[in-house]
C-alpha cells in the first residue's frame, strides 16, 4: 500500500498500514460494535524553500519533531537531516461500526481529544471504555 498526501510545502506518503487486532464485535443499542488496532507507517519530505535560511530549516525540524513525538511518541519519530524527511509509524485506534447485521461498517478514530465528538456518536460504554484504555 502507498498512498500520497502532498500540498506545495509538504509531502506525506503513506507507506505501509499494518491491522494488529480486530476484537469480537458487541451488540449494543441494535448497532455492532468492534475494535480496530493498526499501525500505519507515514513518510514526511519538506519541499525546500528559497527563502528558508538554514536556522529557519533548523527551527522547523526541530519544532516539527516535538510535534510528531507528542502526538505519536518520541520512539515512534525519527528525523533524517540530510533528507529533511520525516519517518513516522502511528499506532491507531479505530471503532467499526455497523446497524445492519455486519454487512456494512463505518469506521470512527478514538483520539481523546475528540471526546464530545466521540460521545455523541457512540454509546457511553465504548467511549468509556476507549478512551480510559490506550
Amino acid at each position: 500500500m502507498h498512498v500520497g498526501l502532498s500540498n506545495e510545502q509538504v509531502k506525506v506518503a503513506i507507506l505501509d498500514m499494518e491491522l494488529l487486532n480486530i476484537s469480537t464485535p458487541e451488540m449494543i443499542d441494535s448497532c455492532y460494535y468492534s475494535e480496530l488496532r493498526y499501525t500505519t507507517n507515514m513518510s514526511m519530505v519538506f519541499i525546500p524553500q528559497e527563502t528558508e535560511t538554514k536556522e529557519q530549516k533548523e527551527t522547523r525540524s526541530t519544532r516539527t519533531v516535538a510535534a510528531l513525538a507528542n502526538t505519536f511518541g518520541s520512539n515512534n519519530v525519527q528525523y533524517n537531516a540530510e533528507k529533511d524527511q520525516f519517518s513516522v509509524i502511528a499506532r491507531k485506534k479505530s471503532i467499526a461500526i455497523s446497524s445492519n447485521k455486519g454487512r456494512d461498517w463505518k469506521f470512527i478514530n478514538i483520539d481523546g481529544a475528540q471526546r464530545l465528538i466521540l460521545e455523541k456518536v457512540l454509546p457511553k460504554e465504548i467511549v468509556e471504555r476507549e478512551l480510559d484504555y490506550n
